[in-house]
C-alpha cells in the first residue's frame, strides 16, 4: 500500500529567505507603485518539479538527499507564501496598510500570471501546490478589503484556477483518504470562501465530513496510525486542516460533528503528555511534533473550550500565518458573504 509523503516536519528554511531576497525585484523598471517601497516577487516561470522524499513504504523515514532536492524546489514558493502572510497579518493585525496593499499587489501579479495553475503530474507536486493554495486564499481574506472589483476578479479566477484539478486529482485511486484529502479540502473551503464558488465550498463540507468520520472511537486517524514514528506528528498534521475547515463550517452556522473533532484533539493531547500510547498502537517510538504542527490548537479551542491546550504555536504558514488573524478574516468573509 502507497502511503502518501506530506511534510508534517515543516520543510527546512534553509535559503528561503534568501531566496526571498533574490526574487523581491521590480516588475519593470520605472513603474511607479502607490507603494515604492514593496518589491514585486515574480513567480518561477517553469511548473514545480518536485517527488516524495520518503525512503519508505511507511512514510516514516526521510531520505536526505530527496529532502533536499524538494527544499530547493519548494524554497521560492514558500518564500513567497511567508512573506505575503506576514505583509497581511502586518495589515490585519497592526493597520500596516502598506503592507497590506504589498501583499495585495504581489497575489494580483502572480494571479497574473497564473502561478501554480495547469495540471501537473507528479503527486508531490500536487500537494504542495494544496498547500499553497490553502496558505495563499487564507492570506488574501486578510487583504481582501483593499481589493479593487478589477483585483478581486483577477484574483479570484486565479484561486479557482489552481482549484480545478483537486477533485480529478483526489478520484485518483493511488491518493488516500488521509491528511493529503483534508488539506485539498482545507485548499477548496478558503478558495470557495474568498470566491464565493459553491461546488468548491460543497465538495469541501464533504472532505470535512468524511474525516471526521474517519475519527475512531478511541480518536485516532487509522491510516495516520500506520505512519510509524510519525503517527502522532501526523495526527497533528491532519487535524489542523480538519480543525480550520470545522470552524469555517461553524462560523457560517453550519451543524459540525464537534463530538468527533474532541475525541482526536483529546487523543493527541494525550500523546503529546504521554506518546507512549502512541508508540504501541503504531510500533515504534514517536517523534515530538515541533510547534508549527500544533498551530492548529487556535482553531480548536476555539470550537471545543478547554483548559489543557498544550503549549503551541500561533503561526503556520499552512494555515494563512497568524492563526488569529486567520479566524478573524474568516469571521469577516463569512459576514461579508462573498458572492
Amino acid at each position: 500500500m502507497w502511503v502518501a509523503n506530506g511534510v508534517p516536519s515543516g520543510g527546512s528554511d534553509r535559503a528561503v529567505w534568501l531566496i526571498a531576497a533574490l526574487l523581491l525585484i521590480p516588475l519593470l523598471p520605472g513603474t511607479v507603485w502607490a507603494n515604492p517601497t514593496c518589491k514585486l516577487a515574480l513567480p518561477p516561470s517553469q511548473p514545480l518539479k518536485v517527488e516524495g522524499f520518503y525512503a519508505d513504504s511507511q512514510g516514516s523515514v526521510v531520505d536526505g538527499s530527496k529532502r533536499a532536492a524538494r527544499d530547493k524546489a519548494v524554497a521560492p514558493y514558500e518564500a513567497f507564501v511567508r512573506l505575503q502572510q506576514q505583509r497581511a497579518d502586518a495589515y490585519l493585525v497592526r493597520g500596516d496598510e502598506a503592507a497590506g496593499r504589498c501583499a495585495l499587489d504581489n497575489l494580483a501579479l502572480w494571479a497574473e500570471r497564473r502561478a501554480l495553475t495547469g495540471r501537473w503530474s507528479s503527486r508531490q507536486a500536487n500537494y504542495e501546490r494544496n498547500w499553497y493554495l490553502g496558505a495563499l486564499a487564507l492570506a488574501y481574506l486578510k487583504v481582501m478589503a483593499l481589493a479593487d472589483p478589477s483585483e478581486r476578479a483577477r484574483i479570484a479566477r486565479w484561486l479557482e484556477e489552481m482549484a480545478a484539478p483537486i477533485p480529478d486529482f483526489l478520484a485518483r485511486d493511488d491518493v488516500p483518504e488521509n491528511n493529503l484529502a483534508y488539506w485539498a479540502g482545507l485548499a477548496m473551503a478558503a478558495t470557495a470562501l474568498a470566491t464565493g464558488d459553491g461546488r468548491l465550498r460543497k465538495q469541501a463540507d464533504g472532505i470535512l465530513a468524511q474525516g471526521l468520520a474517519a475519527i475512531a472511537p478511541d480518536g485516532t486517524l487509522p491510516l495516520e496510525m500506520e505512519r510509524g514514528g510519525k503517527a502522532l506528528d501526523y495526527h497533528c498534521f491532519a487535524a489542523a486542516p480538519l480543525a480550520a475547515m470545522a470552524f469555517m463550517a461553524k462560523a457560517r452556522g453550519d451543524t459540525v460533528d464537534f463530538a468527533s473533532l474532541k475525541r482526536l484533539g483529546e487523543r493527541i493531547i494525550a500523546g503529546l503528555r504521554d506518546p507512549s500510547s502512541f508508540a504501541a498502537m503504531a510500533g515504534a517510538p514517536q517523534e515530538s511534533p515541533p510547534q508549527w504542527n500544533l498551530a492548529w490548537f487556535g482553531f480548536y479551542g476555539a470550537l471545543v473550550p478547554t483548559d489543557n491546550l498544550p503549549p503551541h504555536a500561533a503561526n503556520s504558514h499552512f494555515l494563512g500565518g497568524d492563526v488569529a488573524a486567520t479566524m478573524q478574516a474568516i469571521k469577516t468573509a463569512t459576514r461579508r458573504d462573498v458572492r
